[in-house]
């Protein structure tokens, strides 16, 4: 599980053992270099490098309990940006995508695309524009990374809120995915905002019934 939130904050951990819990799995949740001083693909590395250590470790109670046959990579909000480049990810909660959106969320309380613009200039690559395929998984028809996932035939599940400002360019990466061959599923629900799975406890059945 990759989070735009700091592991070690209370709404994720008790997010992250509620998931736990309920689906019976062990979650994992790396830590990662933050922006600015540590620019993309910085991020990507490290959980490139977590999930290594996972699949390499010889410690007894990981190989002990965890059935690796049977592994299912998610993330929410920027955490996805992670799952999406590095470890080809299942399961894409609340994309954060560098969208224009529509009039009615311009003003959105919770992430208002102003802050998501400062967010993106402070993380990409010195020289580059929210054009670029860390930010913008549509442009030039998806990036190789997307083919790779088609090649290995992953399933991918796309959950978004439709008051999420970045709802509409989640679309289009659900539909360049599919174009590359991936089977996708997606599941948008009217009325929620971004990341709501994270932050209302009463979101989250639906999540976990869907993983």
């Amino acid at each position: 599980m990759v989070q735009s939130l700091a592991t070690s904050s209370k709404v994720f951990h008790d997010f992250c053992s509620t998931m736990a819990r309920d689906l019976n799995a062990i979650v994992v949740a790396p830590s990662y270099r933050l922006a600015p001083e540590h620019r993309l693909p910085a991020a990507y590395e490290d959980g490139t490098e977590a999930l290594d250590w996972i699949g390499k470790s010889d410690d007894e109670w990981i190989r002990s309990h965890a059935d690796f046959s049977n592994v299912f990579l998610m993330g929410t909000s920027a955490g996805i940006e992670i799952c999406r480049f590095r470890l080809r990810s299942d399961s894409v909660t609340d994309p954060w995508i560098d969208s224009t959106p529509s009039i009615r969320l311009v003003n959105d309380r919770i992430l208002p695309p102003v802050i998501t613009h400062v967010f993106w200039d402070l993380c990409l690559p010195v020289g580059v524009d929210r054009d670029h395929e860390y930010s913008n998984p549509t442009v030039g028809g998806g990036s190789e990374n997307l083919e790779r996932i088609g090649v290995v035939n992953w399933k991918v599940m796309v959950i978004g809120g439709e008051e999420d400002p970045m709802v509409d360019r989640q679309r289009d990466f659900a539909e360049v995915m599919k174009k590359k061959g991936i089977e996708v599923t997606e599941k948008f629900t009217g009325g929620d905002a971004h990341a709501a799975q994270i932050f209302d406890p009463s979101k989250r059945e639906t999540l976990f019934v869907s993983v």
